[in-house]
């Protein structure tokens, strides 16, 4: 898995290129515009589904610690009786943890929506650039009356 940082890294790249790419539309023809349009639509799919596969996935791996969890607690239930004190900070470092991985990949998850969301803003603003220029060459297409 990806550090924060990494993340937070393609999170800034993925923004200056769609950055580049709105600077880009000024010049580029409505054929151009409905490709790159296609391009960011795909793409914005791809991306979520790439973060509903990781949400799954976070989900089903906490489900399983989860249930592991359980189990040991289960387990270590005689001992706890025997030394409470020790096992209780034992579970409360394990819980610890549990919950600094959970919130590991909550962030990176969180990270993987925003790169999603920028492929979703660019497409927003690309589908503004077409209907703008619809609306002009509307009006330049309109009878003038006198």
């Amino acid at each position: 898995m990806k550090t924060l940082s990494e993340k937070l890294s393609n999170l800034s790249t993925k923004a200056k290129k769609f950055e580049d790419n709105f600077a880009a539309t000024k010049h580029e023809t409505q054929e151009r515009i409905a490709q790159r349009r296609e391009q960011v639509r795909a793409s914005s799919q791809a991306a979520i589904q790439r973060v509903q596969d990781k949400v799954d996935s976070t989900r089903d791996h906490a489900d399983a610690r989860w249930n592991a969890f359980k189990t040991k607690l289960a387990a270590d239930a005689q001992s706890v009786r025997e030394n409470v004190e020790q096992k209780r900070l034992e579970i409360k470092a394990r819980h610890a943890e549990n919950y600094a991985g959970d919130m590991a990949a909550e962030a990176a998850a969180s990270i993987d929506y925003a790169i999603a969301s920028i492929d979703m803003a660019e497409l927003a603003v690309l589908d503004a650039i077409a209907a703008q220029d619809q609306a002009d060459m509307a009006k330049v297409s309109e009878p003038t009356h006198a």
